[in-house]
């Protein structure tokens, strides 16, 4: 899964609620499905340099390190949600626009993976 998420912070370092909720939603299904073979690639897109620590300290707080996750300035409007679903195979199985719900990602991911292994999910305390 590769994912580029528009992100600002605000002036009491909190990351937007929309961000928030995409970062929540694929760190769960992270965790859910990586006994099956699904790795993730995250790309924060900030509008301001000056978010760069505070955006660490989200990652961190999140419990995004199993996660390869980074971040980058944008000059621009950062834009929408791009999220991209690859097989093992590399074949592209599905792609977003926009924020997508915990339902519709899952299923897209179980389609291509099949069930999670739930016996051999980690605490977030691992």
């Amino acid at each position: 899964m590769a994912s580029e998420i528009p992100v600002s912070i605000d002036a009491d370092d909190l990351l937007d609620p929309a961000s928030a909720g995409q970062l929540v939603i694929l760190k769960n299904l992270e965790m859910q499905f990586r006994a099956s073979g699904l790795r993730m690639k995250i790309v924060l897109k900030l509008k301001s340099r000056n978010s760069a620590e505070s955006l660490q300290n989200v990652i961190r707080d999140l419990g995004l390190s199993g996660v390869s996750a980074s971040w980058s300035i944008e000059q621009e409007s950062p834009g929408l949600v791009k999220m991209v679903l690859v097989a093992p195979d590399g074949t592209r199985v599905r792609e977003w626009r926009d924020f997508v719900g915990p339902a519709e990602i899952g299923l897209a991911v179980r389609s291509v993976l099949g069930g999670p292994f739930y016996s051999e999910m980690e605490s977030e305390a691992h």
